[in-house]
Order: C-alpha cells, then sequence, then structure tokens
C-alpha cells in the first residue's frame, strides 16, 4: 500500500480535529459547521490519497459532509429574523438574550393589542392569568393609594407571574397602546417543553423588575 501524500496526510488529519473540536462545541449551529467542514476536508483528502485508501470511504465523508450541511442550513433558518414582521422585529428587539428559535416559540402564543380605550390590565391583589408586555403608550400605576406612570418596554403582570399571586398593583394602559399578551399557563408550557427558553425569560423578567425598583428609589 502507497503511503498518504503529505497533503493528503495534513488534510485528513485537519479533518479529524475539526470534527473532534465540533464534538465539544455546545452551539448546534458552529457544532454542524465544524462538523462539516471536518467531513469536506476528509473527502478531498481521501481524494488525494487515490488510490493509497479505498474509494468506498469518499462515499462515507461525502455523505458526512451533506448531512451536517443540511442540518447547518435548517439551524439557520430557524435562528433567522429575516421573515418577521416589523412590529415582530420591534418585540425581539426588546428580548435581547433571546434566540430567534426561542422567540419564535413565543410569537406562537402571542396575543397583539391595539387599545382603543384605557384598558385596564391588572388589579391589585386579583390574581392575572396573563402576562403582558407594552411596546408603546404610557401605564397608569396605582399601588397603596399611591399613583405614577410608566414609560413603554415594560411587563405588567411579572411579579404574580412569578409568585403565582395577585397582582402587585393595578395597572391601565392609556388609548392607543400598543402591548401583547401571553396566558401565564402557555408561558410556562414553553419552560417546561422548550429548552433556554425558563432561563432566558426570568433573566428579562428579572431585569425589568430591577429596573422598576431602580426607577421607584429615584
Amino acid at each position: 500500500m502507497n503511503s498518504l501524500s503529505t497533503l493528503a496526510f495534513i488534510l485528513i488529519n485537519l479533518g479529524c480535529l475539526s470534527a473532534f473540536v465540533g464534538l465539544l462545541i455546545k452551539d448546534e449551529v458552529k457544532m454542524r459547521l465544524a462538523l462539516m467542514i471536518g467531513a469536506v476536508l476528509f473527502l478531498v483528502g481521501y481524494l488525494d490519497s487515490s488510490p493509497t485508501l479505498e474509494p468506498y470511504g469518499t462515499g462515507w465523508a461525502a455523505l458526512f459532509a451533506l448531512l451536517n450541511l443540511v442540518f447547518f442550513i435548517k439551524l439557520n433558518m430557524a435562528n433567522s429574523t429575516a421573515k418577521f414582521t416589523q412590529r415582530e422585529k420591534f418585540l425581539y428587539s426588546a428580548f435581547r438574550g433571546m434566540e430567534p428559535d426561542e422567540f419564535k416559540e413565543l410569537l406562537a402564543i402571542t396575543q397583539w393589542h391595539e387599545a382603543t380605550e384605557h384598558v385596564k390590565l391588572t388589579s391589585e391583589d386579583q390574581v392575572c392569568t396573563n402576562l403582558y408586555y407594552v411596546l408603546q403608550g404610557k401605564i397608569e400605576v396605582s399601588k397603596d393609594e399611591s399613583m405614577f406612570t410608566l414609560n413603554s418596554n415594560t411587563f405588567i403582570g411579572e411579579v404574580g407571574y412569578f409568585l403565582r399571586s395577585g397582582a402587585s398593583a393595578t395597572t391601565i394602559v392609556e388609548k392607543g397602546a400598543l402591548y401583547v399578551s401571553w396566558k401565564a399557563k402557555e408561558l410556562r408550557e414553553l419552560e417546561a417543553n422548550v429548552p433556554g427558553f425558563r432561563a432566558t425569560i426570568y433573566e428579562l423578567l428579572n431585569k425589568d423588575m430591577a429596573l422598576k425598583v431602580a426607577a421607584s428609589m429615584r
């Protein structure tokens, strides 16, 4: 059997190294890319070494490269925001840290609202079955006989959602406000069924509550 050429030796070993590194990567898109590159390098090395190595090896290498290419394309399509509408992109921009595939799962249970009059979202100490996010418009808040106004780009009902208890305040959005809502039950189903969603949504809610606390102390 003839020895491998220097180029074939380098390509085959680089291919194996790329595949090995790919298996250590947690991000599936990057993992698939590394595996695809490894398979292509391995394939080219096989072709360069012919007839040193049996030709059936090229078939397997080509199959692995094609399989990882298909998964790489599918994952990139799942992580793309290109098909989002303008208002969906507007909402997504407020949800920094959420992956596009997670956000698409969230969009499937999102209800959009445009207030044609003042709308009460929550009542103090009463159980709220929804979580809200206000994208545009002012929010009037009353709590323990005190009243204040919140700007848009904020969650409403997050305390009740966290604690599964009554709302911490009464909130009313002004006429013309744009907001979205999610049923708490459906959100918790996403938490259970979509990997990483619970950590992401809790991080967003925690940040929102921290900003509200900081604003109230000014």
